[in-house]
């Protein structure tokens, strides 16, 4: 009886430290860009959480309840 067996060093999707490094570099060197939907007060998280589905907002949404010192 012949078997085979495939094994992988890391789970297949999952990012390498190489590729998290490379990632990094590029993000400092302005290469790769983010966008990011800021919606002030907790009190609009309701309609943020809106946003997702509706597509009002662009990038990743954060709800910002407090401004950080």
């Amino acid at each position: 009886m012949n078997r085979q067996y495939i094994l992988a060093r890391r789970p297949v999707g999952l990012p390498t430290a190489e590729g998290i490094a490379a990632l990094g570099q590029w993000l400092a060197e302005g290469r790769i860009a983010h966008r990011e939907h800021v919606v002030d007060r907790l009190q609009n998280a309701l309609d943020a959480f809106h946003m997702l589905f509706d597509g009002r907002n662009t990038g990743k949404l954060i709800v910002r309840i407090a401004e950080v010192e």
